[in-house]
């Protein structure tokens, strides 16, 4: 059952090579000149003020499945990283479809202006019944895509490691497969109830 659970996520994951290079399992990122983008020293996170899924994930444990993710990534041997919460997402308590753009769409230039008073937001938001996903990418697919995570690059032309360093990223993970789970007319079920197993699985590999 190990296996079939590990095997499913992996799948999952892979058919998301297909979408857009938001989704997660994009290929490796890189300027113009042929350099990789990159993370340097330390990564910066806010996280809403909401829960992945109130009654079996609320806020405090939604942090911990996050933080335990990035450092586990953040303890392989090579990776010279520190991960920090910055300051909440001022969301009002929640983030949700109506108000996911504040942060989804906050500038981009605010990061990369090299101005350390600029408020750069790198947004990790819970998606609870996933209508975010389902704004983002079409009808149903909250039943079918449970996390998508990647970094923001601004085009430099400049060639050295400033060029590359990423500044600001995202993550939004879905509740809306963790029982109990979302239901829709005209949709699909779930294509999988997801157990605590798979949700430190999906939110692991979208944190690497």
């Amino acid at each position: 059952m190990k296996k079939s659970r590990q095997l499913f996520v992996l799948v999952l994951l892979c058919l998301s090579l297909s979408a857009p290079s938001a989704w997660a399992g994009s290929f490796l990122k890189s300027n113009i000149n042929g350099q990789a983008f990159a993370w340097k020293g330390q990564v910066i996170l806010n996280a809403e003020q909401g829960a992945l899924k109130e009654g079996v994930y609320d806020h405090e444990a939604s942090l911990k499945l996050v933080e335990e993710a990035f450092h586990q990534w953040l303890s392989v041997p090579g990776v010279d990283l520190d991960f920090v919460w910055g300051p909440q997402l001022s969301d009002g308590g929640n983030t949700t479809r109506t108000n996911y753009r504040e942060f989804y769409d906050s500038s981009l230039h605010a990061c990369y202006d090299d101005d350390e008073d600029t408020e750069c937001l790198s947004p990790i938001i819970f998606d609870e019944d996933g209508s975010i996903i389902e704004d983002l990418f079409g009808s149903c697919t909250q039943f079918s895509t449970m996390g998508v995570a990647s970094f923001k690059e601004i085009s430099r032309q400049d060639i050295g490691e400033e060029a590359t360093i990423i500044k600001k990223a995202y993550a939004i993970f879905s509740g809306a497969c963790i029982a109990p789970v979302v239901e829709k007319e005209g949709c699909p079920p779930c294509e999988r109830i997801l157990d605590a197993e798979d949700v430190k699985s999906l939110i692991t590999h979208e944190a690497g």
